[in-house]
């Protein structure tokens, strides 16, 4: 594996700690349940994180097999700026301005 993909991956999940709080499984292997649930089942950030589908997308192109099919940095970058929520969990909260 490459630097830059192994970096990528590891940024994924950071960037997916920062969003839900946890780690998306032990270790990357398959005889890890949560690793071997994720590579079964598109959604499964989805319906084990409540991660919204755009999130679930961008993470499923993040943590792909192949490190080729992985975007770069610029791309997660874009993507992670197109997205206006993460979590399918409330949204945070807009603080008010106080009225005069």
């Amino acid at each position: 594996h490459s630097a830059r993909h192994s970096d990528l991956w590891a940024l994924s999940v950071i960037f997916l700690n920062m969003i839900c709080g946890r780690h998306p499984w032990s270790s990357a292997e398959l005889s890890d349940a949560g690793y071997a649930a994720f590579r079964s089942d598109n959604d499964y950030f989805l319906k084990a994180l409540k991660l919204t589908p755009p999130t679930n997308a961008l993470l499923r192109c993040c943590f792909h097999e192949a490190p080729l099919r992985r975007p770069t940095l610029a791309q997660l970058r874009e993507a992670v700026n197109a997205i206006e929520f993460f979590s399918l969990e409330a949204p945070p909260m807009v603080p008010q301005t106080p009225m005069s």
